[in-house]
């Protein structure tokens, strides 16, 4: 984890999260380049700050997420055919890459609900079901999460849910 905060932010603890000395950085950067070519704060740091936070114990092997649960807002979860909440998960090692992302925002907006509001995981390496949305929950949990749609087709989807095209299962 130390590696990963040195590489991307060497404040990481002095700021809560949104860095105005790297925004500044990378503002200038544009505008000397005369376009985009530098990003500033980013959310990856804010998913490892919060598991840094949390001071997790030895023990702590996967990051577990948890949907809301509100079939008077949301009808789909009225159908039988999940087991509401959703419940998703990540190696710690994964949580802590610094590609995995709780994304708040698209386009320059919030999230909106069909988006995944108000906040969501983003894993690119992994098949988008990974990517759980209107998280309400996060655990550090010793044991490996039984993720939702493992539990309801174990032969179709596998916890680890690489993207691999030379292997012919996702489990």
């Amino acid at each position: 984890m130390n590696a990963i905060i040195a590489t991307e932010d060497a404040d990481f603890y002095k700021h809560g999260g949104i860095s105005p000395k790297a925004i500044l950085r990378a503002g200038l950067k544009d505008l000397l380049a005369g376009k985009k070519v530098e990003g500033a704060s980013t959310l990856t740091q804010q998913l490892a700050k919060l598991i840094a936070l949390a001071d997790p114990k030895p023990e702590a092997k996967y990051v577990a997420f948890t949907t809301f649960h509100d079939p008077k807002s949301a009808p789909g979860q009225r159908r039988s055919n999940l087991d509401w909440p959703y419940v998703e998960g990540l190696r710690l090692d994964e949580a802590m890459h610094p590609l995995s992302l709780l994304v708040t925002g698209v386009y320059g907006r919030d999230l909106p609900n069909q988006n995944g509001a108000p906040l969501r995981l983003h894993v690119p390496w992994k098949y988008g079901f990974k990517s759980i949305k209107s998280i309400v929950r996060i655990r550090l949990v010793d044991k490996q999460p039984r993720n939702t749609w493992n539990v309801s087709a174990p032969d179709e989807y596998g916890f680890y849910s690489n993207v691999n095209p030379d292997r012919k299962s996702v489990v």
